[in-house]
C-alpha cells in the first residue's frame, strides 16, 4: 500500500503536464505512505517532493535531508547523491516539475 500511494504521490508532484500535476493530493498521499512505511528514505524523497510541488521549499529540504541520512546510515552513498541534487534544487526554491 505505501509502495503504490508512494507511487502516486511522486507522479502527482514531479507530473512536467501541469493537467496532471497536483501537489496538495501529493502530499496527502506522500504523508500517508510515510505513516505506512516511515523509515524508507524514498518516500521521505517523495514528500519533499510534493511540498516543493506546493512551494513549501524549507520542509521540502527537511524531509529531503532526513531521507538523505537514512540513506547514508543505510550506507546506500550513490542514492545519497542523487537526493542530494534534488536538495539543491529545493534549496533554490526550485519545484521538481520543471
Amino acid at each position: 500500500m505505501a509502495i503504490a500511494l508512494n507511487g502516486k504521490a511522486w507522479r502527482l508532484a514531479t507530473a512536467p503536464d501541469p493537467a496532471k500535476r497536483d501537489g496538495a493530493r501529493a502530499v496527502d498521499l506522500a504523508e500517508r505512505a510515510l505513516r505506512l512505511h516511515p523509515e524508507e528514505p524514498y518516500i521521505r524523497g517523495t514528500l519533499a517532493a510534493a511540498f516543493a510541488a506546493v512551494g513549501r521549499f524549507d520542509e521540502a529540504v527537511s524531509a529531503q535531508r532526513q531521507g538523505i541520512q537514512m540513506l547514508l546510515r543505510e550506507g546506500r552513498r550513490q542514492e545519497a547523491r542523487t537526493f542530494t541534487t534534488r536538495l539543491e534544487s529545493y534549496l533554490h526554491e526550485k519545484p521538481p516539475h520543471r
